[in-house]
């Protein structure tokens, strides 16, 4: 902003254009940059918002929805869910996301991105809605995203995989825990027990509050969320293969999460890849090749089950 008060820079962006630095002048609004123009060669599919009632009646929840390209209605496609992190975040109607959406849609895949319950950007009520029960509505509202795109006559049921980051590696290990209607999963530096995660995390005070006690606080037995809602005490039902990811210096979600879920499986005999990269804290984000990595490995790992 000027001395005069009256220009200001701004970040500009829709579900079209990379980020472009612009400038607000009175009413009127510049846009100074043009890396958009370095997608000119690159096939893009834009993203969609769709609408649906939650399964309670209780909430319209958005999903973010990529279609491959080309797409043709009169076909059905693999579909991978993805679910964001946080879970106070939110998935919004922009080009670049945190997850390799295009290049999902560019392999031929239907992406969709639900705002579960929990999510930001809504109302209080909505924000706070998960409250006491991560892996219930939350769950819920990403398997009925899933329905509802299945009612379309798009999908191909028998392929369709799932993925998430942090919250979303939670919501990722938990869905595989609940169901086995996905035939892949690729869990990024999610939590396995809760018990582990709170031992271990820089921020204990993610199970206080969205629990509302420490573990030992309550009776050490199913009525505990602790023990509930943590994938680790719902192991032997995974039976979907598994992609595991995490960064060796997250202080976060720690490893001892994946590492535990990693041996859980493989003691079982699933089909569970691990990979840990060096360095590398909370998003495995510090060094590009590595972030190249996990997503080229994430993609390769859909490609040979959903294909």
């Amino acid at each position: 902003m000027n001395s005069k008060g009256d220009q200001i820079c701004s970040i500009f962006e829709t579900n079209q254009s990379l980020k472009e630095i612009g400038l607000l002048i009175g009413n009127s609004f510049e846009i100074l940059t043009n890396f958009s123009q370095q997608l000119k060669d690159y096939s893009i599919s834009f993203p969609q918002v769709m609408r649906f009632q939650s399964y309670d009646k209780k909430y319209e929840i958005e999903v973010l929805t990529v279609l491959p390209i080309n797409f043709d209605s009169t076909k059905i496609y693999p579909l991978i869910l993805c679910i964001h992190g946080g879970p106070y975040s939110a998935f919004k109607q922009t080009l670049i996301q945190s997850y390799p959406m295009q290049a999902y849609a560019n392999d031929g895949y239907i992406v969709l991105a639900p705002n579960v319950r929990g999510s930001s950007g809504y109302s209080d009520e909505f924000g706070q809605s998960n409250q006491f029960d991560l892996g219930g509505g939350d769950y819920l509202d990403a398997m009925s995203s899933v329905d509802f795109m299945i009612s379309k006559g798009i999908v191909d049921t028998t392929k369709m995989g799932v993925t998430g980051g942090s919250y979303g590696g939670f919501l990722t290990n938990w869905i595989i825990s609940q169901t086995n209607r996905f035939s892949a999963a690729v869990s990024m530096y999610g939590i396995f027990s809760f018990f582990t995660d709170f031992s271990n995390s820089w921020q204990p005070i993610f199970e206080k509050m969205y629990f509302g006690y420490y573990y030992w606080e309550r009776p050490i037995d199913w009525n505990n969320l602790f023990i509930s809602r943590s994938p680790a005490f719902f192991v032997e039902s995974i039976k979907t293969p598994v992609l595991i990811l995490q960064g060796d210096q997250d202080v976060y979600t720690n490893i001892a999460n994946s590492q535990e879920m990693y041996q859980a499986l493989k003691a079982l005999g699933r089909d569970v890849q691990y990979v840990v990269y060096p360095r590398e804290g909370h998003g495995i984000r510090n060094e590009p090749q590595h972030y190249l990595n996990m997503l080229t490995k994430g993609l390769d790992w859909f490609n040979k089950y959903l294909k």
